[in-house]
């Protein structure tokens, strides 16, 4: 079993172009990874990992909240976050929901991350809308920072 910071190394190396998708959001062009690309590559560098969605409404919007746990050396550390869909969307609000949450929960762990320091993802924020400040990629070249979180025995 790897430790924390040897599953951090693994899951933070840049994105194989190969899986990288591409699509028009807005007046861009956005680059992503498929929901079973994510899964695929956990699958590869945490054996043993494991999720869980819990679904919720608020007026016409479904939230899902996605929680990957994976083991460590160090004990089980996990990542979450959400996702919304519209009802009516034309989407399956839950499936779409989930996806997003799930995937922005692995991005937490490093899975995809550099995909947001591409010029079409910088030019899809809007104005002021900074990832980080404008010194970090000076002081800290060729490294992207990792959610540290916490550690479950």
């Amino acid at each position: 079993m790897n430790s924390f910071q040897e599953l951090r190394d693994a899951l933070n190396r840049p994105t194989d172009p190969s899986l990288v998708r591409r699509r028009r959001q807005g007046t861009v062009e956005v680059d992503y990874l498929e929901w079973f690309v994510v899964n695929r590559i956990l699958d590869t560098h945490c054996p043993g990992w494991s999720g869980e969605a819990v679904v919720t409404t608020a007026g016409d919007t479904v939230i899902v909240t996605y929680t990957v746990r994976i083991p460590t050396a160090e004990g089980v550390v996990s990542r979450s976050a959400t996702g919304s869909e519209k009802l009516g969307s034309g989407f399956d609000p839950v499936a779409s929901a989930e996806q997003q949450a799930f995937k922005r929960a692995a991005a937490r762990f490093g899975i995809g991350l550099d995909l947001y320091d591409r010029p079409a993802a910088k030019g899809y924020r809007t104005s002021g809308d900074t990832r980080q400040p404008a010194s970090w990629s000076a002081n800290r070249s060729g490294v992207r920072p990792s959610y540290q979180g916490t550690v479950i025995s």
